[in-house]
C-alpha cells in the first residue's frame, strides 16, 4: 500500500470547498529495493533497471517538495523511460501527473492518471482523477462522481473522499446519496459534515413536500 503525502490545493463547486488538499503524491521515503549508487567500479553490483526508476522518483519528489515542478517532471519521465511496468510504473506516473496538473496541463494530467490507473487503482489516485475532471474545461462533474464512489469503495474509511463525494453529489441534484456520505463523513470525524448534513436534509424535505403539494 502506498502512503501519499497531501500537496496544497483546494476545489471549490458552488461555493462548497471541496475537503482535501485534492492533489496527493508519493513521498520520497517510498520503499524501495536495494537502492546502492551507480556502480563505479567492475566490483561493485550494477543497479537494476527498477532501482534505477525509484530513484529518479525519490529525486523528483525531492524536488517537488522544494517547488521545482519542472525538474520533478524531468525525473519522473526518466523514471517511466527506465522502468514502464509494475507498481515502479504506476508512482513515476502518479507523479508525473501531478507535475502536469500543477503546471495545469489538466488533459494530460487526466491520461497519465489513467495508466497509472490501469497499473494499480488506489483511492488517491482516484480522488485526483475526480479533482481533475471537476477543474477540466468543460467541468466533468458525472466523471468525478463515478472516480470519487471508487475511491470510497476502495477505502471506505476515509473520511474526506466521503465529504468530496457528497460536495459532487450536492451539486449534480443527487441529495440522498450527498446526505448518505455528509453523514459517513460526520462519522468519520469531519465535523463541518454536520451543518452540511442539516441543510440537505431540509432541502430533501422541502422536495418531498413539493412533490406532495403537486400530487394534490
Amino acid at each position: 500500500m502506498f502512503r501519499f503525502a497531501a500537496a496544497a490545493r483546494s476545489i471549490t463547486r458552488q461555493s462548497q470547498s471541496i475537503s482535501r488538499p485534492a492533489i496527493r503524491y508519493l513521498p520520497s521515503s517510498s520503499p524501495s529495493p536495494s537502492l546502492s549508487r551507480f556502480a563505479h567500479t567492475s566490483n561493485e553490483p550494477l543497479q537494476s533497471p527498477e532501482a534505477q526508476a525509484i530513484e529518479e522518483i525519490e529525486e523528483g519528489t525531492r524536488v517537488l517538495n522544494e517547488g521545482d515542478v519542472d525538474k520533478a517532471k524531468d525525473h519522473y519521465k526518466r523514471s517511466l523511460d527506465i522502468h514502464k511496468e509494475g507498481k515502479t510504473a504506476a508512482m513515476g506516473l502518479f507523479n508525473l501527473g501531478v507535475t502536469q496538473f500543477y503546471t495545469k496541463d489538466i488533459q494530460g494530467a487526466i491520461s497519465t492518471w489513467e495508466q497509472s490507473l490501469d497499473i494499480e487503482p488506489t483511492s488517491d489516485l482516484l480522488s485526483n482523477l475526480a479533482s481533475a475532471h471537476i477543474l477540466s474545461s468543460p467541468s466533468n462533474p458525472e466523471k468525478a462522481l463515478t472516480y470519487l464512489s471508487q475511491a470510497r469503495d476502495l477505502n471506505p474509511e476515509d473520511a474526506e473522499v466521503a465529504f468530496n463525494l457528497a460536495v459532487v453529489s450536492e451539486a449534480t441534484g443527487q441529495l440522498e446519496t450527498a446526505l448518505d456520505n455528509y453523514q459517513a463523513a460526520k462519522s468519520l470525524g469531519v465535523e463541518r459534515a454536520d451543518e452540511n448534513v442539516r441543510n440537505v436534509g431540509a432541502k430533501i424535505i422541502a422536495e418531498r413536500a413539493k412533490k406532495e403539494q403537486e400530487k394534490e
